[in-house]
């Protein structure tokens, strides 16, 4: 190395160590400088993007007050206004943070908007029925007589031009509404009217006399505001038929429940002759709609269930009447039987004077208890009354007699036997009595002859 070189190194050193720090110094000032400006130059202008959210923003906010879903959807629209709230401060900076935020927001208010149009798209749209409905209003209308009984209001009605519905119009939509009111308050006055018609000419007022004042009232409001308002119209309608059917359901509880206790007491006079048993199908055709008169009081129809129970009074006396003719009819042929019985018994008695059957007990008879039905009494043997007639004609069954005739029949032959051959005796201890004695003793003759065979008879004319 010469000497020159080392020279230079020498100084060079001297150099770095007296300047060394100062560079380094500087050096790191500059570069601290250079980071700073570009990093400024390098920061994106986010102002007009923070705009442009908040126009979107307050568009679509707007969108969803108009449409109601601010009202649908309380709880989001809640929270989306909550959020806007928060971002208004950010928006001020024009940071990008700001941006962050109020695009969500705008999403929030977005969500909303498209929750309900989603939810109305399901939902057929009101103007598209009105039509229908109007025309159904009218034929219900005129159904119930509005064209007949209010035929300067119907005609006005009919008279009125409406505008078309095409568009979705609003206005063209509640003129719909209104004349739809109207032909429904003529049908709500028209049922009013026959029921009032009703109360009159059945005298029921009496029975509810405020709901009658009400419904009068209600029904005099009505007429004048169909033209001017026509849904007070049909309200004021609804409210009198309301009032008045309330006259007729209190009147007819009543009624019906007076109806029922007359009919009850045919019921009971049925019962007490076992009607249900010989007049089973009449019978059972009473208890049939008295359970469906019953239904009907159960569940409100108070008049439906009063003209049952009405026409019931008549059918269950009807029923107790043929059954106690039936009845009848069998007593009095018991008590014809007990009699001819009787008149048998009683010859049977003068043959025994005459001729007594030692170690014989006759047979008693008893008649039945009064309150038995016809059945019973058949059962007891005295008499059998066939069910399909119900004149009175009976025929008779004397089965225990028959065995008794006999016995009389024979014994009485053997008494005439026995009264010839003691003639003489007879003649001798009363010969001045000969004809009374021969007189009498034909006169037993004769009637053993005749009644006690014409007792014997199943059959008599004397029963009938």
């Amino acid at each position: 190395m010469s000497v020159c070189t080392v020279n230079f190194m020498k100084r060079w050193e001297i150099l770095k160590r007296r300047f060394a720090e100062p560079v380094l110094i500087l050096a790191v000032f500059l570069l601290i400088i250079s980071v700073g400006f570009s990093g400024c130059k390098s920061a994106p202008d986010n102002s007009s993007a923070v705009a442009d959210l908040l126009v979107d923003i307050e568009k679509i906010r707007q969108l969803d007050i108009d449409e109601g879903f601010d009202v649908v959807f309380p709880d989001k629209w809640g929270d989306a206004e909550a959020s806007f709230e928060s971002a208004k401060p950010l928006a001020e900076t024009g940071s990008g943070e700001a941006v962050t935020a109020l695009q969500e927001v705008f999403n929030l208010y977005q969500e909303i908007y498209d929750l309900g149009m989603a939810a109305r798209s399901q939902v057929p749209d009101e103007t598209e029925n009105l039509a229908e409905q109007l025309a159904n209003a009218r034929n219900r209308a005129l159904e119930a007589g509005a064209g007949d009984m209010f035929k300067t209001e119907f005609d006005a009605l009919e008279a009125k031009v409406l505008p078309s519905l095409e568009g979705g119009d609003e206005t063209a939509a509640e003129a719909y509404r209104n004349q739809i009111a109207a032909y429904e308050a003529l049908e709500y006055l028209s049922y009013a009217g026959k029921k009032a018609k009703i109360i009159e000419e059945r005298g029921l007022a009496s029975y509810d006399e405020a709901s009658y004042n009400s419904g009068n009232t209600a029904f005099q409001e009505a007429l004048p505001l169909i033209s001017s308002d026509p849904v007070a119209a049909r309200d004021n309608a609804r409210s009198a038929l309301e009032s008045y059917q309330l006259v007729i359901d209190t009147a007819y509880r009543i009624l019906g429940e007076e109806a029922e206790k007359s009919l009850l007491k045919e019921k009971e006079l049925c019962d007490s002759i076992k009607a249900q048993v010989s007049m089973k199908d009449a019978y059972a055709a009473c208890e049939a709609s008295y359970a469906r008169g019953l239904e009907q009081k159960n569940s409100g129809k108070f008049e439906e269930s009063y003209f049952i129970f009405e026409g019931l009074i008549s059918e269950y006396r009807d029923v107790y009447e043929q059954a106690n003719a039936k009845r009848e009819a069998a007593l009095a042929a018991m008590q014809a039987a007990t009699d001819k019985h009787a008149g048998v018994r009683e010859l049977a008695l003068e043959a025994d004077k005459i001729a007594p059957l030692e170690g014989e007990d006759e047979p008693e008879y008893e008649l039945p208890e009064e309150n038995l039905p016809v059945e019973e009494i058949e059962a007891s043997g005295f008499v059998t009354v066939e069910p399909e007639e119900t004149s009175g004609d009976v025929t008779e069954e004397l089965q225990p007699l028959e065995p008794e005739v006999q016995n009389v029949d024979s014994d009485v032959d053997s008494t005439e036997e026995s009264v010839v051959s003691e003639t003489p005796v007879l003649e001798t201890e009363s010969s001045g009595n000969d004809q009374p004695e021969n007189s009498e003793s034909g006169a037993v003759e004769t009637t053993a002859d005749s009644g006690i065979l014409d007792g014997a008879d199943i059959v008599t004319e004397e029963a009938n």
